[in-house]
């Protein structure tokens, strides 16, 4: 694997914080929660994941602030099947949760404790 081979997504309300990752080649974007545009985003990486049997690709999807992209009703599904079957398909997603707010997510906590990496090394 190389670094042509990884791509990233960061999804966020702080884009600022995150503006000069936005240079990387490797970036796909730096996504703001209340955009339509991230939905759009997220459903491509879905039929991406579909799609991707033998593509050398991997994504890192960064969500900074998972309290904030659940709230969206329009996202739960797609989120949900992104964390779910992401992983086994090439897609990584790495989350922030602020702390003080984990009880308005908490009815997520479950679908990480039931997801598991498999590996398909000799």
């Amino acid at each position: 694997m190389t670094r042509k081979n990884i791509r990233f997504a960061v999804v966020t309300d702080d884009m600022k914080g995150w503006e000069t990752f936005d240079q990387s080649p490797n970036c796909e974007g730096i996504l703001s929660f209340d955009q339509p545009l991230t939905t759009n985003y997220l459903d491509s990486l879905v039929d991406w994941a579909h799609n991707n049997k033998h593509d050398r690709q991997f994504i890192l999807l960064l969500v900074d602030g998972l309290e904030a992209l659940i709230l969206d009703r329009e996202i739960h599904q797609i989120f949900r099947w992104l964390l779910l079957r992401g992983p086994a398909r090439r897609i990584w997603p790495f989350i922030t949760l602020d702390a003080a707010k984990s009880q308005a997510v908490s009815p997520w906590f479950g679908i990480f404790q039931n997801t598991s990496v498999r590996s398909n090394h000799g």
